[in-house]
């Protein structure tokens, strides 16, 4: 594992930082995933973007895309997240970084094990969490990828409701222990905020049971972790 500062900020910690290596890995190739490697040590006292000193070089740069259906562009005015530096906390809530727009340190996609397989969508997004609490990322604002939407065979024909599978990865990650310190802190308080809407939208359509249950699940990630 990368070691942590005492403070949480992987770039304050004392040492030489791996040396990435000069390939790219393309996620959308379909590389192999693995077993995440062990997670960075957590901060004591808040996020590293709020700490002083040098931060360590991004390892993944994305671009902005234009999001097209039925020939049509659509409008991302109301996309109001961090795109560079530290965006971990922008990243918990949805999966702000387009994959098919990423290029990335082969070094780093290799130590975080790959996107996981086994999960049929937000597996993207799950990579993305892993990376950015340990990493700041790039970014360059111009359109290079064109995302169409609106075909039957998407995954986001087949489902009306993906949000369900970025919960349950989230609270894979929190229930491993992968995240520490700040990290851990956010990541439960996102994944309580999320139990809570699952909750609202059952309750709406009846499914009491469901409900309470993911209240119940809120309300032990608003607790503080043992």
């Amino acid at each position: 594992p990368v070691p942590g500062a005492a403070d949480g900020n992987p770039a304050a910690t004392p040492g030489t930082p791996a040396t990435p290596v000069d390939d790219a890995a393309n996620p959308d190739a379909g590389a192999t995933s693995g077993t995440p490697a062990t997670p960075v040590q957590g901060a004591a006292d808040g996020n590293p973007a709020a700490t002083p000193g040098t931060p360590p070089t991004p390892v993944l740069s994305h671009t902005r895309e234009r999001w097209l259906r039925n020939g049509r562009e659509v409008s991302q005015r109301g996309m109001k997240h961090a795109r560079e530096g530290w965006v971990f906390e922008d990243a918990l809530r949805k999966c702000t970084i387009g994959p098919s727009t990423v290029i990335m340190r082969r070094e780093a996609f290799q130590e975080l094990g790959g996107f996981r397989e086994d999960l049929e969508v937000g597996e993207d997004y799950e990579l993305w969490l892993r990376l950015t609490s340990r990493y700041p990322v790039a970014y360059l604002d111009e359109p290079l990828t064109d995302k169409r939407a609106g075909h039957a065979d998407q995954l986001s024909q087949k489902y009306d409701y993906i949000e369900p599978f970025r919960l349950q990865a989230l609270r894979d990650l929190v229930r491993s222990g992968y995240f520490e310190g700040w990290a851990d802190t956010r990541a439960r308080a996102e994944l309580a905020r999320k139990c809570r809407i699952h909750a609202s939208g059952c309750e709406k359509r009846g499914k009491t049971e469901e409900a309470a249950a993911y209240r119940a699940e809120a309300a032990r990630y608003e607790q503080p972790a043992r």
